[in-house]
């Protein structure tokens, strides 16, 4: 008995002589549309079930790869509010003209905290209020505040208060102008440097206050803690 065939050019996909599945791939949000099946030409029950299954895990890996595409989407834009303040500036101000919602965020965040112990960190990051007397560090970090005289520049207090000290030729000139207390600087002499600093070339530089660490011309902060993860904007939030 002849078999009579159906062509289907115009179909990605063909399945079997008398049935066929197409999906257009260029566009995943098309909806997926089944080719009418010739059923009196099926000659085996298990022939529309082997069908079915075969498609269905078609449809599904494609399914999958665009899901994981949007997850890492979203992945993406969390880590960019996080990394807000390492951002170039026009970045930043097109973040903040979107005007994300944050006031879920802020609940979820409270929730968690307790309410008032939260703040917006930016323009798309809520995170927990550092205690008294202590800074934010980046998103997740809080650390004392520098003191006077010194220049906070993250984990650290820059020795930024210098002066340079007064040469002499002759360490009898130094010695007379300075009351006795000089030291040698190179081939000249110079005055110790006063209280609180020390010498650093030809220059007094500021010391460390008590308890901090000395790493040359920083210092380092005591008593870090960390905040936790910080409530970013979600896609439902607006």
């Amino acid at each position: 008995m002849h078999r009579r065939k159906h062509k289907l050019r115009k179909h990605r996909w063909y399945k079997g002589p008398h049935f066929g599945y197409t999906h257009n791939l260029q566009n995943p949000h098309e909806k997926l549309s089944f080719i009418k099946v010739d059923l009196p030409h099926l000659k085996r029950k298990f022939a529309m079930v082997k069908f079915m299954r075969s498609n269905w895990q078609k449809m599904l890996s494609y399914k999958n790869r665009w899901l994981f595409k949007e997850v890492n989407i979203l992945t993406d834009i969390n880590t960019t509010l996080l990394h807000f303040d390492n951002l170039p500036k026009i970045y930043k101000i097109r973040l903040e003209r979107c005007k994300l919602n944050l006031s879920a965020a802020l609940q979820r965040c409270e929730s968690l905290h307790g309410k008032g112990n939260c703040e917006k960190q930016n323009a798309g990051v809520v995170q927990k209020k550092c205690p008294a007397g202590m800074e934010r560090i980046g998103c997740c970090s809080c650390a004392k505040k520098c003191p006077d005289f010194f220049k906070s520049k993250g984990y650290y207090c820059l020795r930024s208060n210098i002066y340079k000290m007064d040469k002499f030729k002759q360490l009898k000139e130094c010695q007379i102008q300075n009351k006795g207390q000089c030291m040698k600087v190179g081939e000249m002499y110079s005055p110790l440097c006063s209280k609180g600093f020390s010498q650093d070339g030809d220059l007094c530089r500021i010391d460390c206050p008590v308890g901090y660490k000395v790493i040359h011309r920083k210092c380092a902060k005591p008593d870090v803690i960390s905040l936790g993860t910080p409530f970013s904007w979600i896609q439902s939030d607006n």
